[in-house]
């Protein structure tokens, strides 16, 4: 799906774990922001290289090793938020997530609030609507269908289908408009009869868009379910 909207870069950076907070054998800190690539050159002390995992140690501000991993360079826009974006994947200690990332904050970073690089990726045009609020549907998945379903409307499936639609909803439209428009001349049969079955072709495509939305709800959400009767009759076999 093609999108072309105008850029939106905030001017803070900010900073955050990516990878979840807790006790792990390896986390990753990501920085966004017009700061990054500064922020990361200084804790790696080295040049970083777009889109290559380089081994580094991790230093404080006096110059001290803190920590060791991997960094890896995202340069707008070729990033999920569509800013320049570094990923620092250190050892996953609650001490050493901490420690990288007040060095983060005090290098001029902010830490993000929750969901925002969704929320930059989605005003820089990276993804739409549908596929920022599916981001949080895959990640709270609690079955392999549902995450399975979220993955792809991640991934476009629905958003290109609505865009489809839309764009047939346009031209049809416009057919009709331009009818209107000119009810003196003559009407074709034949072309009224296909702008019908375009618009039957057009419903049809909406239900069942529709229809997967609310399977993709029942996925998500679950449904509730009330098994009753007299005593002893198999609510707990069906169960």
């Amino acid at each position: 799906m093609s999108r072309n909207p105008p850029r939106m870069y905030p001017n803070d950076t900010i900073v955050a774990v990516g990878s979840g907070v807790g006790k792990a054998g390896i986390s990753v800190i990501r920085i966004s922001g017009p700061q990054a690539s500064d922020i990361g050159k200084f804790i790696c002390r080295q040049t970083l290289i777009e889109r290559q995992a380089i081994p580094t140690n991790f230093y404080d501000e006096l110059g001290a090793s803190v920590d060791s991993g991997i960094s890896i360079f995202f340069k707008q826009p070729k990033s999920f938020t569509g800013e320049d974006t570094v990923e620092l994947q250190g050892h996953g200690g609650i001490v050493i997530q901490k420690l990288v990332l007040e060095l983060c904050i005090g290098l001029g970073a902010r830490l993000a609030e929750p969901g925002e690089f969704t929320k930059r990726a989605f005003l820089n045009g990276k993804i739409d609507l549908v596929q920022a609020e599916n981001v949080l549907n895959l990640i709270n998945a609690s079955t392999i269908s549902a995450a399975k379903s979220a993955h792809r409307a991640l991934q476009g499936e629905a958003s290109g289908k609505i865009k489809s639609i839309s764009d047939e909803i346009i031209r049809i439209r416009g057919e009709i408009e331009a009818r209107i428009d000119f009810v003196e001349e003559e009407v074709d049969k034949l072309i009224e009869e296909k702008l019908l079955s375009d618009l039957e072709t057009l419903s049809d495509e909406l239900r069942r868009l529709v229809n997967n939305i609310e399977k993709g709800t029942v996925l998500r959400e679950g449904i509730k379910l009330v098994i009753f009767g007299r005593p002893n009759v198999g609510k707990s076999s069906i169960f």
